[in-house]
Formats: structure tokens, C-alpha cells, sequence
């Protein structure tokens, strides 16, 4: 038993040595693993899309099915659009591996899908949607800087803004994927419920494993920052006073050799 758990902790061991910290990955790298995740969740909900177009039942029988097609044919124009920007990053990752102007470029076109997926479906119908827009800033606040989560916030609102004033111009329709409301008669359909929890539940889970896995890794860091503590103060604890090694815990930077010439 503790044999086969020794194993199991070496390869992950391993594993984790031969990946390292996504969290100290290269901008760019972090922005292929961001974009990679949105690529392949896309291109799952577009095949599913597609291939249940003709399902009795699938689509709900709220969802106008011009629309439905108008909205596979958009989700194969980002599909595009993301496979792209990977293979773009792929390509410069090496060359410029701390491009700031490409991990800006993916945060804007995440942002600029995920409020055109709102504005299909409606931005006051489901709540589950507007928590993908919360995990993309989450992420830009964990893995890259202030910036990149400012951009996606502004990107964001802008395109739903401007999806908002259409529909008051009337220039544009409310939610036009949907024929009426998926909540009729004081009931919601049960399609809608149903896919609007799935969604909530895995944005939810998706938030809880970073800040778990960023938790994890801060105690690891306090535990490894307190046992380099008490090795300092068992090695020179006896040579130096308790000011001096309190000073030199505080700057380490005064341990270099060198002096001021006086």
C-alpha cells in the first residue's frame, strides 16, 4: 500500500518537475494554456451544437432555430479565432517568451466572446453566464498582472454596453437566440435550469480549485520561509545577536559580501 502511494507520489513528483508552476510559466505560456482551455471547451459546446440541431427536444423549443444555426456558425468564427492566436503564440513563445501584447490580444477576445454569448442568450435571462466573465478576471488577476483583468473588464462591458443600447435604440433584438423566455408562467424550463446549474457548477469549481491550488501553494511557502528561519537561527544563532539575525532576516540582501568605504 505505501509502496504503491510512493509511486504514485513520485510520478506526480515528477510531473510537476517536468511542468513546473503554471503560476511561474512565461507570459505567453500561460496565455497558450489559457486560450488551449477556451479552444477546447468551444469547440466541445460547438460540436455539441451542431450535431443536435435535428434532436427532437434539442434544441429547447425556446431557441429559434435560425438563431441556433446563426450561433454555430459565430462559435465556429471564434473557434477560428482562437486556434489562431494559438498557433500565433506557439510561434513567438520561444522568440518573445514575455509578450504582454499577445496575452492582452487573448484577454480582449475571450472577454469579446464571452459578452457575445451573453448577449444571445440574454443578460438578465441566466446569472450562470455572467460567472465565466468572473473566472476570466480571476484568472488574469492570478496568472497575469492588473492590466490584462482591466482589459477584460473594460472589453467586456463595452461589447455587452453596446449590445444593451442597441436593444434600447431598438436597433437589435433581446436575446435574439431565444424565441420567448425559457421562464414562462412563474415555471423555467427544465433544459434551461438544468444547463444554467451545470454552468454555475463548473465556473464554480474552476474558481475553487485555483484558489485552493494558489492557497496550497502559499502555506508550502510560509512552511519552507519558517524551516529556512529556524536553519538560520540553529546555524549562526549562536554567533550573532538576536537584532542581527532579526536585520538579516528582514533584508537578506545585507549577507552579500562587500562594504562602504568610509
Amino acid at each position: 500500500m505505501s509502496t504503491h502511494k510512493n509511486e504514485k507520489t513520485t510520478l506526480l513528483q515528477r510531473l510537476i518537475g517536468r511542468v513546473g508552476n503554471p503560476l511561474d510559466w512565461s507570459y505567453v505560456d500561460k496565455a497558450l494554456l489559457f486560450i488551449g482551455f477556451v479552444l477546447m471547451m468551444n469547440a466541445f459546446f460547438t460540436f455539441f451544437l451542431y450535431f443536435t440541431i435535428d434532436i427532437p427536444g434539442l434544441p429547447p423549443a425556446f431557441f429559434d432555430r435560425s438563431m441556433y444555426l446563426a450561433g454555430v456558425q459565430g462559435q465556429w468564427g471564434f473557434i477560428f479565432l482562437f486556434s489562431f492566436l494559438f498557433a500565433m503564440g506557439w510561434l513567438i513563445r520561444r522568440a518573445n517568451p514575455e509578450s504582454r501584447w499577445f496575452t492582452y490580444l487573448c484577454a480582449v477576445s475571450i472577454a469579446v466572446h464571452d459578452a457575445w454569448l451573453v448577449s444571445a442568450v440574454g443578460h438578465s435571462t441566466t446569472s450562470a453566464a455572467f460567472l465565466t466573465f468572473f473566472l476570466v478576471a480571476l484568472i488574469g488577476l492570478l496568472f497575469f498582472d492588473l492590466r490584462f483583468t482591466l482589459l477584460v473588464v473594460i472589453s467586456w462591458f463595452v461589447v455587452l454596453g453596446a449590445e444593451i443600447s442597441m436593444e434600447q435604440l431598438g436597433l437589435s433584438s433581446y436575446a435574439p437566440a431565444l424565441v420567448h423566455s425559457p421562464h414562462m408562467n412563474g415555471r423555467i424550463d427544465p433544459w434551461w435550469m438544468w444547463a444554467s446549474l451545470a454552468l454555475g457548477a463548473a465556473v464554480t469549481v474552476l474558481m475553487l480549485l485555483m484558489f485552493g491550488y494558489v492557497l496550497d501553494r502559499w502555506r508550502k511557502r510560509e512552511a519552507e520561509v519558517k524551516e529556512l528561519s529556524e536553519f538560520l537561527k540553529k546555524m549562526f544563532g549562536r554567533y550573532l545577536s538576536t537584532e542581527v539575525m532579526k536585520s538579516l532576516m528582514e533584508n537578506p540582501t545585507a549577507m552579500e559580501l562587500g562594504g562602504e568605504r568610509r
